[in-house]
């Protein structure tokens, strides 16, 4: 890949990231309100979770399949939503965004 094209698509990712943060803080919160907690439960809880997970990986390096594996027991809580997460394509539908973005990007410019 060109060097320079590749920086001009990091650009992009790196200006578009946010989005992707922004609705899953998003949605996760409404997750909470829905499962019983207040907003502002919620978003206090979403909220130290995102900036939790940001401190572990940037301190440790880790990837982020790593940790998830660590929190994953045989039937318990955790392998049950993460079953749920790959059923609707949650990764997929990230990547698909994420494709779309690039692709626009490129369209523009």
């Amino acid at each position: 890949r060109d060097p320079e094209m590749s920086r001009g698509l990091g650009d992009v990712y790196k200006r578009q990231g946010p989005i992707w943060f922004y609705k899953t803080v998003e949605s996760l919160i409404d997750a909470g309100v829905y499962a019983g907690f207040s907003r502002a439960e919620s978003r206090a809880m979403v909220i130290k979770n995102m900036l939790g997970v940001a401190q572990v990986l940037d301190a440790t390096g880790s990837h982020p399949a790593l940790k998830v594996d660590d929190m994953t027991s045989p039937a318990g809580v955790t392998i049950e939503a993460l079953q749920v997460l790959h059923q609707e394509r949650f990764t997929g539908a990230l990547m698909t965004s994420v494709d779309a973005a690039v692709k626009k990007a490129n369209s523009i410019h």
